[in-house]
């Protein structure tokens, strides 16, 4: 799995591929528009709505430099 290659944050945060299609065909057939796998992305989607836009958009703007360079 390449979580052990990111190390263990990544393993808490990181769901299992079958965990992933279970989650998703539970919403199919519950009809939701969205599904979020997994506590902590869920916990992350909700902060990420309390954040103003502009902030949002600096954080990426920092993330997408340093991807840029490597």
């Amino acid at each position: 799995m390449r979580a052990n290659a990111h190390g263990r944050r990544a393993r808490w945060v990181m769901c299992s591929p079958g965990e992933v299609a279970n989650l998703a065909l539970k919403g199919l057939f519950s009809r939701k528009a969205v599904v979020v796998p997994g506590r902590v992305n869920q916990v992350l989607v909700r902060l990420m709505k309390l954040v103003p836009t502009f902030l949002k958009m600096q954080l990426l703007e920092c993330l997408f430099r340093v991807y840029r360079n490597h």
